[in-house]
């Protein structure tokens, strides 16, 4: 699996990533979380980290990703409920994940982040490793108005040509020789940048039990409007997995009519941070731009 995305391959535990990230205490390191789902959305990143609360996000691209509904969650007790008027226990739901793919591309936001702020994220996302992100994999949103030039002058999209300020210093001696420690110094003037995603451990699409929920979506969509409308409808287009056959089979050995993959939710949020207002007044906002999209998808969706 090649992961052009990621400065290393494979998934990193927040342990390690965490390590990676205080290695080099004498830094002015900047820290910035890639956010492709719910933390597009300002009121739901600020519940996590109220510190947020106001603070912008900068739209961008990253390339050498693919978002999908790929993210299987369990809960701690099964939920029963009725899907399509037919008695139906839920084991867990299915968020957004993303995954390397050479010629995919995902949108979100960069949210900088302290290191406590950071902590708090890798307690929002478990069941997600931290990873971090290539600079010259991150790009402007093509088309999208910046505001104060920050498209050509924001630090990580400037940094992307130059690549990544590093602390180096082994306690030798330089060139010079002077002791490493004065090498350290210079090297660190310039500010190091990570960026940081969030990847899913588990890849497994969406399903009756592990269904997508609407009032995420909603969430999600919310966060993505307050950027721009071409911004919602780029989500919609490039998430993959809002409806797929699944292999229920009855006892007949034909397909279950009652396969579903995405439960609308709205009058019973199953999201822990769900904004049922929001979802009442826009839904039906909200369903116009899903329909125009995945029509069959959205036709498929069952009242949970």
């Amino acid at each position: 699996m090649t992961a052009s995305a990621f400065v290393v391959l494979g998934s990193v535990p927040h342990s390690a990533a965490a390590a990676d990230s205080a290695r080099a205490n004498t830094c002015a390191i900047r820290h910035f979380v890639f956010g492709y789902g719910s933390l597009i959305c300002p009121d739901s990143r600020a519940v996590t980290a109220p510190s947020l609360v106001g603070a912008r996000a900068l739209p961008c691209t990253v390339r050498g990703l693919e978002r999908g509904w790929i993210a299987r969650i369990d809960v701690p007790l099964p939920r029963w409920g009725a899907v399509g008027n037919v008695p139906r226990r839920l084991d867990g739901w299915t968020a957004v994940g993303v995954r390397p793919s050479p010629s995919g591309t995902t949108s979100g936001v960069l949210i900088e982040v302290d290191e406590e702020e950071l902590g708090r994220f890798d307690a929002r996302e478990a069941g997600y490793d931290r990873v971090p992100v290539r600079l010259e994999d991150i790009f402007p949103v093509e088309g999208h108005e910046y505001e104060d030039g920050e498209d050509v002058d924001h630090a990580v999209f400037s940094a992307r040509g130059r690549g990544e300020a590093r602390c180096i210093g082994d306690g030798g001696d330089n060139e010079d020789g002077k002791n490493g420690e004065s090498k350290v110094e210079e090297e660190c003037k310039e500010e190091s940048l990570k960026v940081w995603v969030y990847v899913q451990r588990d890849r497994t699409p969406a399903s009756p039990t592990h269904p997508i929920k609407q009032s995420y979506v909603d969430v999600i969509l919310r966060g993505c409007l307050s950027v721009s409308e071409s911004f919602a409808r780029s989500f919609i287009k490039t998430t993959h997995g809002w409806w797929h056959e699944g292999e229920d089979i009855n006892l007949e050995g034909d397909k279950d009519e009652n396969h579903h993959t995405w439960v609308e939710d709205r009058h019973f949020p199953l999201y822990i941070r769900a904004d049922s207002g929001y979802s009442n007044e826009m839904g039906h906002c909200l369903d116009r731009l899903l329909r125009e999209h995945h029509p069959d998808a959205v036709e498929k969706r069952r009242k949970y």
